[in-house]
């Protein structure tokens, strides 16, 4: 029911799942995942926490805690539920993701790259950490890590979606830079494939920081990323 958007019917049934054994979890978890797909954050927490308590080593559910408090805006929350979660596994590689997405909608650039580094380096087939990592590169005028941009390229090979999203990055990057770039180009090439998932609220708060000369070409590239976003979830 959850997949399809169902959520009164989802937390109907896990409600039942509940009643019939108080001390599941798992079924507080996914509660709670429903919730906070349907916008209700606080009984999300709630439901967390329930499960937290059931199996106070339950990593998962202090993963999923933490996203919902950065939906919520509530960031130090979402930091520290992310932080117990790696301590309970400190090879969750998503949870140093999330953390890194949560530092650096909070401002805290400098740890956010360190913790997409360490999702890297733990996973080096972790695409959502890279394309993280080198959108922030781009956004605080970090030089590109050649290193690590060369790990990507060897790692992830079948992900056009990634693929998609490393290339227009750079794109974004000469535009930014007074380099010639061909979009349409790019867009042929990548026309059949989805983009899922962008948040472009850095990109456009760094769009109005570049010079004159490059805000409308960055507009256009820019626009065509969330047409293309558009388009997936239609």
């Amino acid at each position: 029911y959850s997949d399809n958007k169902e959520y009164n019917k989802a937390i109907e049934s896990y409600e039942k799942a509940i009643k019939i054994n108080p001390e599941d979890s798992g079924a507080y978890n996914n509660l709670g995942i429903t919730y906070s797909d349907n916008k209700e954050y606080n009984k999300a927490i709630e439901s967390y926490e329930k499960a937290i308590k059931i199996n106070p080593e339950d990593s998962g559910a202090y993963n999923n805690l933490g996203i919902t408090y950065s939906d919520n805006k509530e960031y130090n929350k979402a930091i520290e539920s992310y932080e117990k979660a790696i301590k309970i596994n400190p090879e969750d590689s998503g949870a140093y993701n999330n953390l890194g997405i949560t530092y650096s909608d909070n401002k805290e650039y400098n740890k956010a790259i360190e913790s997409y580094e360490k999702a890297i380096k733990i996973n080096p087939e972790d695409s959502n950490a890279y394309i993280n990592l080198f959108e922030l590169e781009l956004i605080v005028g970090k030089s590109k890590n050649q290193k690590l941009h060369k790990n990507y390229i060897s790692h992830i090979r079948k992900s056009n979606e990634s693929l998609f999203q490393y290339d227009m990055l750079n794109i974004l990057r000469n535009i930014a830079e007074d380099k010639n770039v061909d979009i349409k180009k790019l867009l042929i090439k990548y026309n059949n494939e989805t983009l899922e998932d962008w948040c472009f609220e850095n990109l456009d708060s760094w769009k109005l920081k570049q010079k004159e000369t490059v805000k409308n070409k960055l507009n256009l590239a820019i626009n065509e990323l969330k047409l293309k976003l558009k388009k997936t979830n239609n």
